[in-house]
């Protein structure tokens, strides 16, 4: 029984969502058992990775550096306005679109020799300075977001030790650097 006891609680549970980890809960309350670990795989992510001496960025610093990386640029010719309040609504596009690149480890130099971008090679152009700008702003800031974490990432062994095993309940899809 001790052993069991045990091992118990050297499992971690992964779930997709918090709603995913109740459900999972309600679904125990008939046993007289004590739980694993749980956590959603948000989580997982957060604990398991570790970076050195840089600071994660939450949204309000994301919207000002992003406003920043496009001070001169032309943002009409993309069809984004460059007022502020529009371009509070309008920045989240401009980002969503560098982080799905990034997190399938995409580089936009590849999309835009594909002949179904031909027709935006101009706007590809401004969105990879305005890219690089926001890179680089990072960079002087000693900072990461979604976009460049997967070059500075580490693992944190000591999180992920802690378990004898990590059961992940999988709903839906991985980017490439999450399956990384």
């Amino acid at each position: 029984m001790q052993d069991n006891l045990l091992s118990k609680n050297k499992k971690l549970l992964v779930y997709p969502t918090s709603r995913a980890i109740r459900e999972y809960v309600n679904s125990q309350k008939e046993f007289d058992t004590l739980l694993p670990s749980i956590i959603t795989i948000d989580e997982l992510f957060k604990k398991s990775l570790y970076f050195d001496n840089l600071k994660l960025i939450d949204e309000e610093e994301r919207f000002l550096f992003l406003k920043k990386a496009v001070q001169n640029i032309d943002l009409n010719q993309i069809g984004i306005s460059s007022t502020f309040t529009h371009f509070i609504k309008q920045s989240d596009y401009i980002y969503r679109f560098f982080l799905e690149l990034a997190s399938e480890g995409v580089d936009i130099d590849t999309i835009s020799t594909s002949d179904t971008y031909g027709f935006y090679s101009e706007h590809l152009q401004l969105l990879k300075q305005i890219q690089k700008n926001y890179l680089d702003i990072l960079e002087e800031n000693s900072a990461i977001d979604r976009l460049n974490i997967s070059k500075f990432y580490k693992i944190n062994e000591n999180f992920l030790e802690r378990y004898q095993s990590i059961d992940l309940v999988f709903e839906g899809y991985f980017t490439s650097f999450e399956f990384e």
